[in-house]
C-alpha cells in the first residue's frame, strides 16, 4: 500500500468515525434521547394532489364561462386544462392553465374562480386539495331561418 493510499484509508477512517456511534455501541448518555416525535414521522403534505374524477363529486357550485365574443366570431371551440389548488374551505384560490386556446383560458379561469366544492377531508380533516379541471368550450349550430 503506497503513502497515498494509506492517507486515504486514514481520513476515511476518521470521517466515519467522526459520524456517530458504531453499531452496538451505546450513545453518550449525557445526550438526550431523540424525541418520539422526531422519529420516522411520515410528514403529512400541506395540499394533496387529488383526482379530477374526485373533485368533480366535490363540487357544490358551477358557474359556466362566458363564451368569448372573438372566440365565437373565429368558430374557436376546445377544451382547457387548468390545475386549480383548493383550499380546506373549499374555495378556488389559485389556477393556472395546462392547455388550451388562449382565447378561451380567460373565461375558463374567470368561471373556474367562482366555483365552490365540499371540503376534501382526509381522516376527518379538512385538505387543501389540487387538481386538474377541464372547461368545454362548445359552439352551438346555427340555426336555419
Amino acid at each position: 500500500m503506497t503513502r497515498g493510499q494509506q492517507a486515504a484509508l486514514l481520513v476515511a477512517c476518521l470521517a466515519f468515525a467522526a459520524s456517530g456511534p458504531a453499531v452496538g455501541q451505546a450513545q453518550d448518555p449525557s445526550s438526550p434521547p431523540p424525541s418520539p416525535q422526531a422519529q420516522a414521522q411520515p410528514e403529512v403534505p400541506k395540499r394533496l394532489h387529488v383526482s379530477a374524477s374526485i373533485t368533480s363529486g366535490l363540487l357544490i357550485k358551477k358557474v359556466q364561462p362566458l363564451y368569448p365574443e372573438k372566440a365565437r366570431k373565429n368558430g374557436i371551440k376546445g377544451i382547457v386544462d387548468l390545475d386549480a389548488e383548493i383550499s380546506k374551505d373549499g374555495d378556488v384560490t389559485h389556477l393556472s392553465v395546462i392547455s388550451g386556446d388562449p382565447l378561451l383560458a380567460q373565461a375558463a379561469i374567470d368561471a373556474v374562480r367562482q366555483w365552490k366544492y365540499r371540503p376534501f377531508l382526509r381522516n376527518g380533516q379538512p385538505m387543501d386539495v389540487e387538481s386538474a379541471v377541464r372547461v368545454a368550450f362548445t359552439l352551438a349550430p346555427k340555426q336555419a331561418p
